[in-house]
């Protein structure tokens, strides 16, 4: 049977590609239509495209190193499956417009975006060549390790199930004087892995490279372990390698840490420390999994949820994750239209908004607010509520974006109400602002958070929440609606001036390339000149006066005509719209550029320049 059944025009995703949705039986029964009987007339749009998941495109990345040949996947939440509509919306000069194979797999081929942003660090994770490690501890050491592990007790351990007592008394046996003192091996990851993470964004501190090499050494040390107190190790280091810029290692970590938890009965113990424990697996595995598209280990049965007047910063915290493995639902739900989608993103999007007022009334944290007020654990967990709410809201709309790319660059304005369930233009518009509206805020936020020098070297994963922001800003800057693009040229900017302030590790370095690199791109379609780089990397940012008045004119007679290069398509390729496609269908069947020379900036009149 065809993985993906067309029932009435439209297609159901398939449930592999979505990981964790089966599709119903009246569904799989439906019969299937054939499409090349329901084309229309040439020069028009399809009634019943070929099966694509262009909006919510899994990926797949290989790679063939000395050791064997990786395999990876992607799924449609990452910021790698991005990658793929950066090229078709910004393709770079002088190369042709990607067009996909008009039988494409569940799972599409990511490797060629992937080159062209030369993201393959992050994709396939960074690990550095090896580092001597440490023969002894001397003083020069011992100084390095306090200062990592003070960073690490400051913005890192609050959201972590630590005795940070027994931790900084581990601390002194390891590194102190007496360095002869027995600790299990449990106790001595914790540490080694703590001052690792607290030194990551430490970028000359001495011995940095040397304390995260001895962490990945160390954990091996624990690999069949079992007691709650390597489930805490291994969750450490699993957050470590996410910070270091190798999120598979994470999630491998993160996968060892649960089963762990499972076999050890944490999660059926009703200690204090079990329920933490098990909180903190449940958080960083929803977050990771979101941001990667990964599947889930833990379900929510595997957790005892915090009572309603539970309202500590965990507790606050676990809520916040659940809310984002709904969100992240949206990209696994079955297909049942564009109008079934908004209602569900607006239906999770109320839940965002109701859990910030309570957090508000309960623990006076304002979401994205003021932070020159606040120290300590108020900080840390401020910093750590705002990022993780501004990315929920980015990845719950980012599908909205995308559709309205898709439809911009398939020339069409509007859509008539009875062809589409009452879907209008201006409320795809509006939901996708939505998702631009947060990637501006994590940019606001960061910038307001290293303007005050308040969290820079904090463990927050600043290069990740920023990457998220950097690839909708450079989608939104090429769209022609004013709601959608205004500023976000000007953002990226301000997004690169602080990429530089953290440093040349991954994962800052390759999202920094990206960004250049988008910001070329978008100088180059728009035919305006880029902002020097050089200029970005001052206090302020004064962007060109050709690129603003690009970016700030009104629609009518700024953006559409400003933007040749991004409307390829003119007439010729639709020349009136088919009015009996609906929305629904074209939700579930973006077929990017559709096979058209058209589509492409480097053809004019279907001849190759």
């Amino acid at each position: 049977m065809d993985p993906d059944l067309v029932a009435s025009g439209r297609v159901f995703k398939n449930p592999k590609a979505c990981e964790d949705t089966p599709i119903s039986t009246q569904d799989a029964l439906a019969p299937a239509i054939n499409d090349s009987a329901s084309r229309p007339p040439d020069g028009g749009l399809p009634r019943s495209m070929p099966s694509r998941l262009a909006i919510f495109n899994n990926i797949r990345a290989t790679q063939e190193t000395p050791q064997g040949r990786t395999e990876l996947f992607y799924g449609a939440s990452s910021p790698f499956s991005v990658l793929q509509h950066l090229d078709a919306h910004l393709p770079m000069r002088g190369v042709p417009a990607v067009y996909p194979n008009p039988d494409m797999e569940e799972v599409q081929d990511g490797d060629r975006s992937i080159r062209s942003y030369n993201y393959q660090n992050i994709v396939f994770d960074h690990l550095p060549v090896h580092t001597p490690l440490l023969s002894g501890f001397d003083a020069s050491t011992y100084a390095s390790a306090k200062i990592a592990l003070r960073n690490f007790l400051v913005t890192a351990s609050p959201r972590l199930p630590l005795d940070v007592n027994s931790l900084c008394a581990d601390f002194e046996k390891l590194y102190g004087a007496d360095q002869n003192t027995p600790l299990s091996s449990a106790d001595k990851v914790l540490v080694i892995a703590a001052i690792a993470w607290g030194a990551l964004p430490l970028a000359d501190l001495p011995h940095r490279d040397i304390f995260l090499t001895q962490a990945r050494v160390e954990a091996a040390n624990i690999m069949y372990d079992i007691n709650t107190k390597t489930v805490q190790a291994t969750l450490i280091l699993a957050q470590l390698e996410f910070e270091a810029g190798s999120p598979n290692v994470c999630y491998l970590h993160l996968g060892g840490a649960i089963r762990k938890a499972f076999a050890a009965g944490v999660h059926r113990s009703d200690t204090p420390d079990a329920r933490q424990t098990m909180w903190a697996l449940y958080c960083n595995e929803s977050l990771t999994c979101f941001l990667l598209g990964k599947h889930y280990n833990l379900t929510d049965e595997d957790i005892v949820f915090p009572q309603p007047e539970d309202s500590s910063y965990a507790a606050s915290f676990v809520r916040l994750c659940a809310i984002a493995r709904s969100a992240h639902r949206m990209y696994q739900l079955e297909d049942k239209g564009v109008t079934a989608d908004l209602a569900f993103a607006d239906g999770v999007y109320a839940r965002l908004r109701a859990f910030s007022t309570e957090l508000k009334a309960e623990s006076q944290i304002l979401i994205g607010g003021p932070l020159y007020a606040l120290a300590g654990e108020g900080l840390a967990w401020h910093i750590t509520f705002s990022y993780v709410f501004y990315v929920t809201q980015l990845l719950l709309f980012r599908p909205f974006l995308l559709l309205c790319l898709e439809l911009h660059r398939r020339k069409v304005r509007s859509i008539l109400h009875h062809h589409n369930g009452g879907v209008e233009i201006a409320v795809l518009v509006s939901a996708a602002a939505r998702c631009v509206g947060a990637a501006k805020e994590i940019v606001n936020f960061c910038d307001a958070m290293f303007s005050l020098q308040v969290g820079i070297e904090g463990t927050y994963y600043h290069g990740f929440h920023l990457e998220s922001a950097c690839f909708v800003l450079a989608l939104a800057a090429v769209h022609h609606s004013t709601e959608i693009n205004n500023g976000c040229f000007e953002k990226l900017h301000t997004v690169l001036k602080l990429l530089r302030r953290l440093g040349t590790n991954e994962p800052v370095r390759s999202v920094t390339a990206a960004v250049e690199q988008m910001i070329e791109r978008i100088s180059a379609l728009t035919r305006t000149p880029a902002m020097s780089v050089g200029e970005t990397s001052g206090a302020g940012i004064q962007p060109s006066a050709a690129s603003a008045s690009v970016l700030d004119a009104p629609l009518e007679a700024g953006i559409e005509d400003a933007l040749p290069a991004l409307d390829p398509l003119q007439e010729t390729l639709t020349p009136g719209w088919d009015h009996s496609f609906s929305l629904d269908d074209l939700w579930a069947n973006m077929d990017w550029n559709v096979g058209f020379e058209a589509a492409n900036p480097l053809f004019a009149g279907g001849t190759r320049m």
